[in-house]
């Protein structure tokens, strides 16, 4: 059985409304593009990347808390950034930014307040927070 302050899984999302925009700048992009005489090549590929762009921010997640870890995906492709959470390990959040605290020394962890889903980053706040108190 896991610990309260250890959830088994916490996904934070990127903020729906940054793949609204994308796909919404997909849509202008495409229509402009095809009703105008002359299209370039950036012209042409330009709603595809923003079409790309919307699918990943509405379906991927950035974060996500599991057991011990906290993994930060990279928004294209499969990177991904690991950090281990040992007992003793603190979680603060400090203004836009979070930290891991492990024996006196903080590490900037690669979030950005953002461009999260405000619920999500909420809830990562809670846990950092009952995580810091254990």
């Amino acid at each position: 059985m896991r610990a309260r302050n250890h959830p088994a899984r916490l996904r934070v999302r990127y903020d729906k409304r940054i793949g609204i925009a994308c796909l919404a700048a997909a849509i202008v992009l495409g229509a402009l593009a095809a009703i105008s005489g002359h299209v370039t090549l950036v012209g042409a590929l330009a709603p595809v990347w923003f079409c790309g762009f919307g699918v990943v921010f509405l379906t991927r997640p950035y974060a996500l808390v599991d057991g011990q870890e906290l993994i930060v995906y990279a928004l294209i492709g499969s990177g991904r950034e690991t950090y281990r959470l040992e007992g003793g390990d603190a979680v603060a959040m400090e203004g836009k930014h979070v930290f891991l605290i492990r024996n006196g020394t903080r590490r900037k962890v690669a979030l950005a307040r953002w461009i999260a889903d405000k619920r999500d980053w909420a809830a990562l706040r809670d846990w950092g927070e009952r995580r810091t108190q254990a």
